[in-house]
């Protein structure tokens, strides 16, 4: 399956140093294309940065596996709920 095409926003949940939680989060666009055939929804994302300065950026947080894809653009609320549950929010642009 793909998501419908336009924003979206990928959300990574990891741990840091001292054993607490952070949250990962990035906007994007999805966008036509081909995209692997593996059995479970995948979509091509395009973020703003590029793709290789984007990855650098999104590992450099330590993010894990896999993350949560959301349709549009939902940094705003997802600022609100670190806020409420006191983690860690890192944007990557």
């Amino acid at each position: 399956m793909k998501v419908r095409l336009g924003p979206v926003t990928i959300l990574g949940v990891t741990q840091t140093a001292d054993g607490g939680l952070k949250l990962i989060a990035a906007e994007g666009e999805s966008i036509a294309g081909p995209t692997f055939k593996i059995g479970n929804t995948n979509s091509r994302i395009r973020f703003r940065s590029g793709p290789a300065a984007f990855f650098d950026a999104w590992c450099a947080e330590g993010p894990t596996h896999h993350v949560a894809l959301g349709v549009g653009h939902q940094l705003t609320r997802l600022r609100k709920v670190a806020d409420l549950l006191e983690l860690e929010l890192a944007v990557v642009e």
